[in-house]
């Protein structure tokens, strides 16, 4: 799929529970083109605190690849321990590993932030958190976060294929601009700081 469609760039959702997991990290992003590991503590659940997690993030590290972790505290993950700190003590055993911690933290949205705000590898989106909140109060929270931070370190993220790209993306659209937020932030974070963070 990647090499039929190079506009898009995938990351590779890995277990860090699962035999030969650095070896299947080192393979997606050597020979199948992934450009990133992506984690998914809620649906495979396993701790954040496990051992093997960091070995996995420190070998995404070495390759010099982010790693995208699912920070969506719904009522699973609740119940499963989350907790904000556990994504700062896996981002500061491993400095030479760039984070993007998705949904922004959905309703932890403020801690996630005083958190990223000590942590240089630390990048945050606000896919699906946006919308689903949308009707809330964590809204004003986020965008409270998003002007606290400058409007950088943030960046835009449509859940595909959970969602529809194009109607996550102009929901996103029409949410921002309800909030008064200017041609150049929407830019920033619609745009701009996710092609610095990738390079692209």
């Amino acid at each position: 799929m990647l090499r039929k469609f190079t506009n898009l760039k995938g990351f590779i959702n890995i277990n860090p529970l699962d035999l030969n997991c650095i070896e299947k990290l080192e393979n997606g992003i050597k020979n199948l083109g992934f450009i990133g590991l992506k984690l998914h503590p809620r649906l495979q659940c396993y701790s954040l605190k496990n051992p093997k997690v960091k070995e996995l993030v420190n070998a995404a590290g070495n390759l010099d690849v982010p790693v995208l972790i699912d920070a969506f505290p719904d009522g699973t993950h609740l119940m499963q321990g989350f907790s904000p700190l556990n994504y700062s003590e896996l981002a500061l055993s491993c400095p030479n590993t760039k984070f993007v911690w998705a949904h922004f933290g959905g309703h932890y949205v403020l801690d996630f932030m005083m958190l990223a705000k000590r942590l240089r590898n630390v990048y945050m989106d606000f896919s699906y958190s946006l919308l689903y909140y949308r009707d809330s109060s964590v809204i004003s929270d986020m965008i409270y976060c998003m002007k606290s931070m400058k409007f950088e370190k943030i960046f835009y993220g449509s859940d595909y294929p959970d969602r529809s790209i194009i109607k996550s993306y102009q929901m996103s659209i029409d949410v921002l601009k309800k909030y008064g937020l200017n041609d150049d932030e929407l830019h920033k974070i619609m745009y701009l700081n996710a092609s610095n963070f990738f390079n692209f």
